[in-house]
């Protein structure tokens, strides 16, 4: 069995959804599975030993000496980007193309592994694609955390409460670092502070802790937003219009129709919807009171159009109306079964599932084959380079209604 700190021989042989990639060790106990990060497929090299689990059959390693690099392997933009280093950012260390690649492979192993799809029945074109304004993978964060350094700002480390120094973050736009480095100098270290930069140029940074006091103005496709500026908003400039474009080709809103806005934030995608065709009702429904507070101003202006602040699946139980669309955005742990099984009673002409986590996706999207539904579409997006995260967008449509 390995031991944390001990060095080991691995040659990665694939890629694991989470940011590592996967070897294996043989030995007198048995067969272990190696997820060893900053590495790449297809490469040879020592790795140090951060952690054991199931008796040794599971081992998490850093990839410390490279004996044969792989064709994609790159010089990280970032000096804080390696072993011990920052935990933001798990890719910095593979070319770009080779990142959407292994991304395709995550989204590929989800469908097949968790979902149990074949693949070549899914409707997919098997890419990652790039998002609009996307310059280099880098320079795309609008909003971010950091902590209050003596010397600046720091990250934590993998897994870590422990700090990282860090004179830039690469992936972060340099209007936010400087709103977080000023909120820094005025605050006692190891505070947390926030940077953002809306795409109507509006700045803001300081401790944070202040969601819900301060927000910014944000625009998609001809429309308005107001978003807290601590809250949620997808922090790829390119994102919003990306996932707007996309939820509007699964859904072909028709007029008269009435839309269930579900985990809606501050209404983007119903509002969306809304300026496209005049919908007879959308009902939005978000769990935050800040940002619902927000839903509720954005789509003042839409005639039938609700907000209602209460958790999905306890709203959806007690609603009795009508659903021609849907579009859905939960967080990374997915929608569940009961939130679908309540979709699937209402029987909606389509829906839109946008997803942050292929893993969730693949897990619902089989729970909603399994009560009838067939998957029309699926689209993956690199919202996030230099990290690991997929952003997909899924349309499902009964077999019956």
């Amino acid at each position: 069995m390995p031991e944390v700190g001990e060095h080991i021989h691995v040659q990665p042989v694939g890629v694991a959804h989470g940011g590592a990639m996967i070897a294996h060790l043989s030995g007198p106990q048995g067969r272990a599975t190696v997820f060893v990060r900053h590495a790449l497929p297809g490469e040879a090299g020592r790795a140090v030993v951060t952690g054991v689990r199931s008796r040794g059959r599971i081992v998490f390693a850093d990839m410390v000496e490279i004996v044969s690099p792989a064709a994609g392997r790159v010089a990280p933009p970032c000096s804080a980007s390696g072993p011990g280093g920052c935990g933001g950012c798990d890719f910095q260390h593979i070319a770009l193309p080779v990142q959407r690649e292994l991304k395709a492979e995550v989204v590929r192993d989800c469908l097949v592994r968790i979902g149990r799809f074949d693949l070549a029945a899914v409707p997919w074109d098997g890419s990652v694609r790039a998002v609009p304004g996307d310059e280099h993978g880098l320079r795309w964060r609008t909003r971010g955390r950091f902590l209050a350094a003596a010397e600046g700002l720091a990250m934590r480390r993998y897994r870590s409460a422990d700090p990282v120094a860090v004179a830039d973050c690469p992936i972060t736009q340099e209007a936010v670092l400087d709103e977080a480095r000023s909120a820094a100098a005025e605050v006692t270290p190891p505070a947390e502070v926030f940077g953002v930069r809306s795409s109507q140029g509006d700045l803001r940074g300081g401790p944070t802790g202040r969601a819900g006091r301060e927000t910014v103005r944000e625009r998609v496709a001809g429309r308005s937003f107001r978003v807290a500026a601590e809250g949620f908003w997808q922090v790829h400039p390119g994102a919003p219009l990306a996932l707007v474009d996309e939820v509007l080709a699964v859904l072909s809103p028709q007029a008269d129709e009435v839309l269930l806005d579900l985990f809606a934030g501050v209404g983007l995608f119903g509002a969306v919807c809304a300026d496209a065709v005049p919908l007879r009702r959308i009902e939005a429904v978000e769990g935050d009171r800040t940002a619902a507070r927000h839903a509720s101003a954005n789509l003042a202006d839409i005639p039938g159009a609700s907000v209602h602040r209460a958790p999905v699946l306890r709203w959806l139980r007690d609603y009795q109306g009508e659903a021609d669309l849907v579009v859905l955005d939960p967080p990374r742990t997915g929608a569940g079964a009961a939130v679908l099984a309540e979709l699937d009673r209402l029987r909606p002409r389509a829906i839109s599932y946008v997803a942050c986590d292929p893993a969730a996706l693949a897990r619902d999207l089989r729970t909603m084959a399994d009560l009838g539904w067939r998957l029309e579409h699926l689209a993956a997006f690199d919202m996030f380079p230099m990290t690991h995260h997929i952003e997909c967008v899924a349309g499902l449509s009964p077999t019956t209604r």
